[in-house]
């Protein structure tokens, strides 16, 4: 039987944004996940390997690792809350890999402080879900569990490594627990386990670097979304209508159907649809009588729903919703283009 010695950690959820993977912690923060982080690490050789593959080839091969891993991962955490894991409805393949592994936990692994844990990192701005945390040999540990379809060499683990080590300084912010050893269990096809233990404090200026790269290739990705939400401020935002005039098209003013009441008001209904600021304009405006007047513009969106409002703050009491809808397409063109 394996002791368990639960620490109380808040739950943390995620969330999508742009296709990253993001938490969002009980205080308020939203922290890119460590995994999507790395990501920025292997990018290169993924995209020579797809290319050489094929993608379908990448596809398979991805998914059938993701679910490979999910199944052992998932009877290694049965196993260490002291479940009995037995044959009935497990996948061959995983089953298999887990009997290999099942010895070697238990030697090795006892005192459990968690399973499958959320995590976060103030210091840091990187959350992420940890394996395992207990003691292996004795020592404190972050314990992680990996499958491959042969054994791996030292130096294909370096992301591995870091992961760990992102792990074993949240688990400290959020306990005030030092876990200075990282465990890598692998598990081959050919029914091979591999041990890597190290040292958190090897990998920690790799760390830094690795979010530094993330954040600096993160915001040069907002600054570009930035542009489109310009460009979709543009579209949205119109003053003038053509009008017919003896059966020609003429320039003239028209209103469209706008609700203005106070700031509050306003910022109050675009929160009910869960939008939020993408972009602010200050400077002048021109009104129906061609006097430049102080103004705001926002355009405030729900990535999810697409929906979107644009409103202008016509003075410190008042603000209008110019327009809104759903669906919206984002279009960059580029200058001179046509309208």
């Amino acid at each position: 039987m394996f002791t368990h010695n639960p620490v109380d950690i808040p739950e943390v959820s995620t969330k999508n944004v742009n296709r990253k993977r993001f938490y969002l912690t009980p205080d308020g923060g939203i922290f890119p996940s460590i995994t999507t982080v790395l990501q920025v690490r292997k990018r290169e050789g993924l995209s020579e390997w797809r290319k050489k593959v094929g993608n379908d080839v990448a596809n398979y091969i991805s998914r059938t690792a993701a679910h490979r891993g999910t199944k052992v991962h998932h009877m290694c955490e049965d196993f260490l809350n002291n479940q009995e894991v037995v044959k009935d409805n497990r996948e061959f393949l995983p089953w298999c890999l887990f009997q290999q592994l099942r010895p070697v936990l238990k030697a090795n692994i006892n005192n459990i402080y968690a399973q499958e844990c959320g995590l976060w990192s103030d210091k840091y701005k990187v959350a992420g879900r940890v394996d395992c945390i207990a003691e292996y040999n004795g020592v404190p540990s972050i314990i992680d569990f990996k499958t491959s379809k042969s054994e791996r060499n030292d130096d294909w683990n370096l992301d591995y490594y870091i992961q760990a080590s992102a792990y074993a300084e949240m688990f400290e912010e959020r306990t005030g627990t030092p876990i200075e050893q990282i465990v890598i269990l692998v598990v081959t096809e050919d029914g091979t386990v591999q041990e890597f233990v190290k040292k958190k404090h090897e990998y920690l200026p790799l760390l830094v670097e690795t979010i530094e790269q993330f954040v600096s290739e993160w915001e040069k990705k907002m600054k570009n979304n930035l542009m489109k939400a310009l460009t979709l401020s543009a579209l949205l935002f119109s003053g003038a209508a053509l009008a017919e005039h003896d059966g020609q098209p003429d320039a003239g003013w028209v209103q469209k159907p706008v609700q203005c009441a106070s700031h509050k008001t306003i910022i109050d209904t675009t929160k009910q649809f869960g939008e939020i600021p993408v972009i602010v304009m200050t400077g002048k405006t021109m009104n129906t009588t061609g006097i430049l007047t102080d103004s705001k513009i926002v355009v405030s969106y729900n990535e999810e729903t697409k929906s979107w409002t644009l409103v202008e703050f016509l003075s410190p009491e008042i603000a209008c919703i110019l327009n809104s809808g759903e669906g919206m397409e984002f279009i960059v063109i580029d200058k001179g283009t046509s309208l």
